[in-house]
């Protein structure tokens, strides 16, 4: 039996025979859905934010982000940085999964707001502002340990500090009056949320000195529902302008007003020369050149702002402000050179 060997034309017909679809298979592919735009869905984290509302909360925790390290820098009298990290939709078990423990764990609630929201301190930050409060240099605990009840009563003025920022943060959306509720070292005992609850956390980075850690702020949907209609990008931007004035917002003025500055009375000067300073003993008398009667500069950062005259009141020596001095044009000029 002699063997065929197929030609070119007959072996391109038998491969189109082969791939040549039906109709129906044709329609039937036309009904398949396309996995490329199919997107997954986990109904265990729904997202019940939006994106508009997730932008506006960004926006309002980016100035609750400057204003915790403004106020905490003025308290501490001490450079603190802050800076919002992250913003998420997770649910309340995994939220406290993610929490360490222990930790400084501030149950607050948000009145008029229904529920109650989450502000956590790690313990190296708390250690920080700790020592910082008690007149260290802010250096944070080499070993972890949980902090004592006479220390947590200490922090509970950091925390005060902390929810008035979140009230003027909030100004703009809605009058907020934060109060602490409770304050705990370890998340699994907090109740009163389901495992499933969604709610949006707010991660923060700071770091005072050479200490560093994280702060978080996390808030229930249930918690925020009545007031996500307000949640718009749009309308945030134009409550915070309102006034129109081109002046400083009142709650930075505020925080400008805490910052202390040293003040200095220059009761009079006198010239010695090295050998009458060296020979001076106790009970030498050295002549100012200055009178009793005479007012004397104020000091404030160095610069003479203005006169007054000392005095007591009761026990303790003070000055009496007779003068406000204006700075004239050669002094301005001389400082900026």
């Amino acid at each position: 039996m002699e063997s065929k060997i197929l030609s070119q034309y007959e072996i391109d017909s038998l491969l189109s025979s082969l791939t040549t679809e039906t109709p129906a298979e044709e329609e039937s592919m036309l009904r398949r859905p396309q996995l490329a735009n199919v997107k997954a869905y986990d109904f265990r984290r729904p997202d019940k934010f939006s994106k508009d509302h997730i932008r506006t909360l960004q926006m309002i925790h980016e100035s609750f982000s400057r204003l915790i390290a403004s106020s905490l820098s003025g308290y501490l009298r001490l450079g603190i940085t802050t800076r919002l990290v992250s913003v998420e939709q997770l649910v309340y078990d995994e939220y406290l999964a993610r929490i360490p423990a222990p930790t400084l764990l501030n149950i607050v609630s948000l009145s008029p707001l229904p529920g109650r929201s989450f502000l956590e301190i790690s313990l190296p930050v708390a250690f920080a502002f700790l020592d910082r409060l008690l007149g260290g240099t802010a250096k944070s605990l080499q070993k972890t340990r949980e902090p004592t009840d006479i220390e947590l009563s200490l922090l509970n003025s950091i925390t005060a500090l902390l929810l008035n920022n979140l009230k003027e943060a909030w100004g703009n959306v809605i009058h907020l009056d934060p109060a602490l509720e409770e304050t705990s070292l370890s998340p699994q005992q907090i109740h009163g949320l389901l495992p499933t609850d969604v709610m949006v956390v707010f991660a923060f980075e700071a770091r005072i000195m050479e200490a560093g850690g994280t702060m978080s702020l996390a808030m229930p949907y249930a918690l925020l529902e009545p007031v996500l209609p307000k949640l718009s990008a749009q309308l945030w931007f134009t409550s915070s302008r309102q006034d129109g004035s081109g002046e400083a917002p009142s709650g930075l003025r505020r925080q400008v007003e805490k910052v202390a500055i040293p003040v200095q009375v220059q009761l009079g000067r006198a010239k010695v020369t090295l050998r009458e300073l060296i020979d001076l003993q106790g009970g030498d008398v050295i002549t100012l050149d200055t009178y009793l009667k005479d007012d004397v500069p104020v000091l404030v950062r160095g610069e003479s702002k203005y006169r007054g005259r000392p005095g007591l009141v009761g026990k303790r020596m003070s000055v009496q402000i007779t003068e406000v001095l204006e700075d004239t044009e050669e002094e301005t000029v001389e400082r900026r050179a």
